[in-house]
């Protein structure tokens, strides 16, 4: 999936409005005009015709196109898995977490691309939803014992109770 990212002066932001299948469609979203290219060729016309901005360290087109990708993830600590199917961006919304024997934990739903970026920047920074307590877009906070009984998700679950 493609979407165009706009780079701020103090951070980025990306528009969901633009998410497309290719670049093409984005830069058609975006300026109304009708180009194929690649993603430098699109980059360049963007930058010529927006301009740039000035940070710090660096200098940035205002516009630029960026390819999000889906993927999937392993949690050394917990072993969990965290895994996002690509396609639309519906799909690109929904991180599926199992756990070490491939039982579901649960979904974290992330409403917005800015959400879903930022998600995926984590997990590839070694973020863990369950490690970390993430939010699971629903109000629940992830744990080790997923997102509801924990007998549902565990299939060796043994209830222990105080013996009296």
């Amino acid at each position: 999936m493609f979407v165009i990212k706009e780079n701020l002066r103090y951070g980025e932001d990306y528009l969901c409005h633009t998410a497309a299948e290719r670049e093409s469609d984005c830069y058609k979203i975006l300026t109304g005009e009708s180009i194929t290219g690649d993603c430098m060729l699109l980059n360049s016309l963007l930058e010529e015709r927006y301009g740039v901005v000035f940070r710090a360290d660096v200098i940035l087109p205002v516009y630029e196109i960026v390819r999000i990708m889906s993927g999937v993830w392993h949690c050394g600590k917990c072993g969990i898995r965290v895994s996002q199917a690509g396609g639309t961006l519906a799909d690109y919304s929904n991180f599926t977490v199992t756990n070490g024997d491939g039982d579901k934990m649960g979904t974290l739903f992330k409403q917005n691309i800015n959400d879903i970026v930022t998600a995926t920047k984590l997990l590839d920074d070694g973020g863990c939803p369950v490690c970390d307590g993430w939010d699971d877009g629903h109000g629940n906070i992830c744990s080790p014992n997923g997102w509801g009984r924990p007998e549902f998700f565990f299939r060796n679950y043994k209830h222990i109770s105080r013996l009296k």
